[in-house]
């Protein structure tokens, strides 16, 4: 009689373990591009496995009352709006509800921008991944805010964007 509780009570453990494992949010509290000002986002895969990442810029400039997501629509890692460095399974189609989706290898950081050829984005992300394993975290990030204006004078400045307060994910 006592094995079945202790049986129950394990059973309990591994299938809530396994929910909310391997998930994870954080979000961007502020990005800004325009022609000479571009944020980078960097995020690092602190795990052994690949990690599924989404990431979601919301648009400031709304004046629907519903949330309004920036697109690129190329589905072209190197050009475009939203650029990603360093990761495979790129996606970003409009139909996905994400301004990107990607993979990131085991122990490799990819590199977000946000490249504007004309006018002013400004708003906020939302960064989510998952991953098969049972990692209660799995990705570090953090942002730079680089203004440059090479045209006249070559001045530039960096600004750093926390993501999740520089703390694991």
């Amino acid at each position: 009689m006592k094995k079945k509780p202790f049986t129950l009570f394990l059973g309990l453990i591994l299938v809530c373990g396994s929910l909310f494992a391997g998930k994870g949010t954080a979000y961007v509290s502020h990005y800004c591009a325009t022609v000479s000002v571009t944020p980078y986002f960097n995020l690092s895969n602190i795990t052994g496995q690949d990690v599924t990442v989404e990431v979601v810029f919301y648009r400031q400039n709304n004046s629907s009352g519903n949330p309004v997501v920036l697109l690129d629509g190329d589905d072209n890692p190197a050009t475009g709006t939203i650029r990603v460095d360093n990761a495979f399974n790129y996606d970003e189609s409009p139909g996905s509800g994400a301004s990107v989706k990607f993979n990131i290898a085991p122990y490799e950081t990819v590199v977000i921008s946000l490249n504007i050829s004309s006018g002013t984005e400004i708003g906020y992300g939302r960064i989510e991944y998952s991953q098969s394993s049972a990692s209660m975290v799995a990705l570090i990030g953090y942002g730079v805010l680089v203004v440059s204006n090479s045209t006249s004078t070559g001045f530039r400045s960096e600004r750093t964007i926390s993501i999740n307060n520089g703390l694991p994910f």
